[in-house]
């Protein structure tokens, strides 16, 4: 049988995820918060670590691309720092490529790839809001 990597149990819960951060978004703004969703590429977890050593040459390209479990903190720190943090808000955004607008590298000094070419482009949800 076939392998799915993202099945419908994941793709629902991302989905929730990113839903969610776009209406609190809408809900936060007047308080002065942004909410944003970011999507990572492969972490390396340690359970993810365990499986890449298990087999390295199979997953060598894996763990070259994969991002370390502090690189998300690194990029939400940009962000927090951002000036224009507030016209993010609401939006959906990958982590590599936010590091890459930011002069970031992940924590053994280089950048991870964006899986875009991979997983397509992030949602844009529809402005309307119902009061």
């Amino acid at each position: 049988g076939r392998c799915y990597m993202h099945g419908p149990a994941y793709g629902a819960g991302k989905a929730g995820v990113d839903k969610m951060a776009h209406d609190m978004a809408v809900d936060f703004r007047s308080h002065g918060v942004a909410v944003v969703s970011l999507w990572m590429g492969l972490l390396k977890t340690e359970r993810s670590m365990q499986v890449f050593d298990a087999q390295p040459e199979l997953y060598a390209d894996a763990v070259a691309a994969a991002e370390s479990p502090e690189f998300p903190g690194l990029v939400i720190d940009a962000l927090y720092r951002d000036a224009a943090l507030m016209s993010r808000s609401g939006k959906v955004f990958y982590a590599a490529e936010l590091a890459e607008e930011f002069g970031l590298v992940d924590i053994d000094g280089k950048l991870p790839p964006s899986p875009r070419a991979m997983l397509g482009k992030p949602p844009k949800f529809n402005d309307a809001i119902v009061e």
